[in-house]
């Protein structure tokens, strides 16, 4: 298989990594993360019979102000390494604002760079009408759409981190979850199930108790197969460590590398 089909295919993945950490409902208050908190991971696929890094990802934290009220501003950087950028280049960045207590989300952007395509995406969610106003930009040209949405409607990014002010400890195992994310002005649907406790190797935290969900989804990045899992920590920040799914050049995971700022 070309280096370039699998970069193609491994971009989609990124984006679909991002879904696949999305749980629906079961939400608390957040106590899980804080500003200042940067998690780096690294996506890998298997080449010449070895995992080789191709891109990074990271999630970073911080505070903003915005009509005197306080959010988080949550941002999503996706970045192929240089030696593959002749391959298929992606400089991505996806940002959400969000409720500090509730992660709710306020306002979401995504800035695409892949291969020389580039196009941007903007939601403003307007909470009273429950109504969102979604931005489609490309060469220019501005299309604009509105779209209805519930309270539990997440994008991208704060569904990444709705899903760590979770009770995970209230699932049971083989428990079903029904996932809903607005994805560039549509809901994609995703099920997970609950596989329980799970101790991995994790790269600079050694061996950690994990949570693990088994994932499905319909979503053209990834197979729908039950071998797609994500694996997070089982404790109070519930960090996402690990992610292995099955697409359709081949496997892929994307793996922690790096958490700073975390709480303690």
């Amino acid at each position: 298989m070309k280096l370039n089909s699998f970069l193609v295919y491994f971009k989609k993945f990124l984006f679909a990594s991002l879904l696949l950490i999305s749980l629906f409902g079961y939400s608390q208050q957040n106590t899980a993360f804080k500003a200042g908190e940067i998690l780096r991971y690294k996506g890998s696929y298997i080449l010449s019979g070895m995992w080789t890094d191709i891109a990074e990802l990271k999630l970073e934290v911080s505070n903003f102000t915005n009509a005197g009220k306080q959010l988080y501003s949550l941002k999503a950087t996706a970045n192929t390494y240089t030696a593959y950028d002749s391959f298929f280049k992606i400089r991505d960045l996806y940002q959400a604002w969000v409720d500090i207590n509730t992660v709710k989300p306020y306002m979401y952007v995504r800035d695409v760079d892949e291969g020389g395509y580039k196009f941007n995406i903007k939601y403003v969610y307007k909470r009273a009408t429950h109504q969102a106003k979604y931005d489609y930009t490309r060469n220019g040209v501005t299309k604009t759409s509105i779209i209805p949405f519930t309270e539990e409607t997440f994008d991208l990014v704060s569904v990444v981190y709705h899903v760590r002010t979770l009770n995970m400890e209230s699932f049971k195992p083989n428990q079903i979850i029904s996932l809903a994310v607005l994805i560039d002005g549509k809901l994609n649907k995703v099920t997970l199930k609950y596989k329980g406790k799970e101790t991995i190797k994790v790269d600079n935290l050694g061996n950690t108790l994990c949570h693990k969900f088994g994932v499905a989804t319909d979503n053209k990045a990834l197979q729908t197969k039950e071998t797609n899992a994500i694996w997070l920590t089982a404790d109070a920040r519930k960090i996402p460590v690990l992610i292995k799914a099955e697409i359709p050049v081949g496997s892929i995971q994307v793996r922690l590398v790096e958490a700073l700022g975390t709480i303690k």
